[in-house]
C-alpha cells in the first residue's frame, strides 16, 4: 500500500500529484459503446440510504440521458434493506434489477447460492463493456476481493471503511486526557471524559458512544474490533489480526470456533463495563446512526466508528461539533466494511442493469458526488477518485493527532478482508454472537455464559455446514 505519504498534515499522492478525473469530456464520447441500445427499459433498483447513494440519486438524471434508461431507486434503512433482499433474491422474484451487496461473506453466500450473477461475462463482451474506460484494477483492490467468488466477480465495490477514533479536543483538553492507545486507556479516558455539566446529578457528556444493538452489521462490527486487540479470534485457525480465509482447509485445526475464549470473554466484559458505566443508558439500542447521533449533538466525548463519519462530523448544517474533532488510529484492531452493487440473477434487464452498475461506481461519477463544496460524501472506491486532488481538498481535516484523510486511510490499509468470517454462515453467526452481546450490554448475562451458549449453537452450525 503506497498511496498516502505524509507533507505536514496534507495528504499527497507518491506517484499521481497531479492526476485529476477527466470530467470534462462526456462519457458517451470517451468509450467504445451504444450506451442507448437498452432506451425505454425501466429498472427497479434497491440500496441502502446513504450519502454515497443520495449522491449518486441527485445525479441520475444524467444516467437516464446517457442511457435513456428509466430508474426507479428505491432506498432503505440497512437492516430494512437486508430483509428485502433477502427475500427478493432467495424468493428468486426478481423484483429489484440491482442489489446492494455488502462484505462480510455476502458475496461467497450469494454467489454460491446462485442469486447474483458473474460480472466477468459482461465486462469481456465489448457490446456492453469499454473495458479500459471501466478499469477495474482502478478499484480498491482488497475490496473487489471481497466481492468475489471462486475467481469471478461479483459485484463492483461503491466504497469500504474502516473504523478510527474520534475524539472531543476540546473536552480532552479541558480534562486533560491523553489520546488512548490501550484499552486500559480507552476505559480510563471514557470515565474521565463522563460528566454532570449542568450539577443534576446526571451524566449529560458520555465519555464514549459505541454501537449496541444486536446484529453482524451492527454491535459485531465493532465487538470483532475488540476481540482481536484483546487477542481472540472467531476460530482455532488464522491468526488474530488477518482472521480465517475463506479457502482454508476444513477441520477442527482450522474452523473449531473459539468464541467463549478468554479473551473474547475479556473483550466482552470490557465492552458491557465501558458501556454502561460511560456511554449514553439508551446505547445498546445504537446503531451506526445512534453513535453519530450522539456525537453530532455533542453529547459524546469519543466514538469507534466508521471513517465516512469524518464529513457530517464537519458539516455545519447538522454537527454541532464542527472544528472541535480530532482523528486517531484508536487501540481497536481496524475494521473493514466494503458494499458494492452486483445484479440479481433473476433479473429480466440484466443489461441495462449492467449500465448502471458501470455508470454509478465510475470515476466520473464518484468524483461528481464526491470532490466538491457541496459534497456531502467521501464514500468513493476508486484509486483515481481518492488520488485526485479536488477529492483531498475536499476532505482535508486537520487536527493534533493527524489528518483525517491520511488516519483513516492508514487503518483502512491495515484492515484485513477476514476481519469478520468471509464464509456463507456467517450472518447466521453473526446474529447470535451479536445477540450474545447485546446481553451483556443490557446485564442481562455475565460473558462467559453468554459466549458459552454462542460458542454452542455456532459449534452446531459449523458441524452442519461440514467444516468439522
Amino acid at each position: 500500500f503506497t498511496l498516502l505519504a505524509l507533507s505536514g498534515l496534507l495528504i499527497v499522492p507518491i506517484s499521481t500529484c497531479f492526476a485529476q478525473v477527466d470530467i470534462e469530456t462526456p462519457i458517451a464520447e470517451k468509450t467504445t459503446i451504444d450506451w442507448q441500445q437498452f432506451a425505454g427499459t425501466t429498472l427497479n433498483l434497491i440500496c441502502e440510504r446513504s450519502p454515497g447513494n443520495e449522491g449518486a440519486r441527485m445525479m441520475m438524471p444524467e444516467f437516464e440521458k446517457l442511457t435513456g434508461i428509466n430508474v426507479n431507486l428505491i432506498m432503505l434503512p440497512e437492516r430494512a434493506l437486508f430483509d428485502k433482499m433477502a427475500i427478493d433474491l432467495s424468493t428468486g422474484a426478481g423484483m429489484y434489477d440491482f442489489v446492494q451487496m455488502p462484505a462480510c461473506g455476502v458475496c461467497v453466500r450469494w454467489a454460491k447460492a446462485g442469486w447474483i450473477e458473474s460480472l466477468n461475462k459482461y465486462i469481456e463482451d465489448p457490446t456492453l463493456t469499454d473495458k479500459a474506460w471501466l478499469d477495474v484494477n482502478d478499484f480498491v483492490e482488497k475490496w473487489t476481493g471481497t466481492m468475489s467468488y471462486k475467481g469471478k466477480l461479483y459485484g463492483l465495490p461503491s466504497y469500504g471503511e474502516s473504523d478510527i477514533l474520534f475524539y472531543r479536543t476540546d473536552l480532552f483538553l479541558q480534562k486533560g486526557v491523553g489520546i488512548p492507545t490501550t484499552m486500559d486507556q480507552l476505559f480510563d479516558a471514557a470515565q474521565k471524559l463522563t460528566s454532570d455539566t449542568d450539577g443534576d446529578g446526571k451524566a449529560d457528556i458520555f465519555g464514549i458512544t459505541l454501537r449496541g444493538i444486536r446484529g453482524h452489521t451492527s454491535n459485531i462490527y465493532i465487538w470483532t474490533g475488540l476481540l482481536r486487540a484483546f487477542g481472540g479470534k472467531f476460530f482455532a485457525g488464522g491468526d488474530v489480526e488477518n482472521g480465517m480465509p475463506p479457502g482454508a482447509p476444513k477441520g477442527k485445526e482450522n474452523w473449531m470456533p473459539v468464541l467463549n475464549s478468554p479473551e473474547a470473554v475479556a473483550a466482552t466484559d470490557f465492552y458491557g463495563r465501558i458501556l454502561r458505566t460511560c456511554a449514553p443508558p439508551d446505547a445498546p439500542s445504537y446503531h451506526w446512526y445512534g453513535v453519530l447521533r450522539t456525537m453530532l449533538e455533542g453529547k459524546a466525548a469519543m466514538m469507534i466508528d466508521a471513517t465516512c463519519f469524518g464529513p457530517p462530523l464537519n458539516d455545519p448544517t447538522e454537527s454541532k461539533v464542527v472544528g472541535k474533532v480530532g482523528y486517531a488510529p484508536g487501540p481497536q484492531v481496524p475494521s473493514i466494511w466494503v458494499s458494492g452493487f452486483a445484479i440479481n440473477s433473476a433479473s429480466k434487464n440484466k443489461g441495462a442493469t449492467w449500465f448502471w452498475l458501470q455508470w454509478v461506481t465510475s470515476k466520473e461519477t464518484q468524483l461528481k458526488y464526491s470532490a466538491f463544496p457541496e459534497s456531502r460524501t467521501c464514500d468513493v472506491s476508486r484509486w483515481s477518485v481518492i488520488e485526485d486532488s479536488r477529492y483531498q481538498e475536499r476532505w482535508h481535516y486537520p487536527s493534533a493527532t493527524g489528518n483525517f484523510m491520511t488516519i483513516a486511510w492508514d487503518n483502512i490499509a491495515k484492515s484485513s478482508p477476514d476481519y469478520r468470517p468471509r464464509i456463507p454462515e456467517y450472518w447466521e453467526i453473526g446474529d447470535i454472537l451479536g445477540s450474545a452481546v447485546e446481553e451483556v450490554l443490557v446485564g442481562i448475562k455475565p460473558a462467559e455464559k453468554a459466549l458459552d451458549e454462542a460458542q454452542s449453537e455456532i459449534v452446531d452450525i459449523m458441524k452442519g455446514a461440514g467444516y468439522f
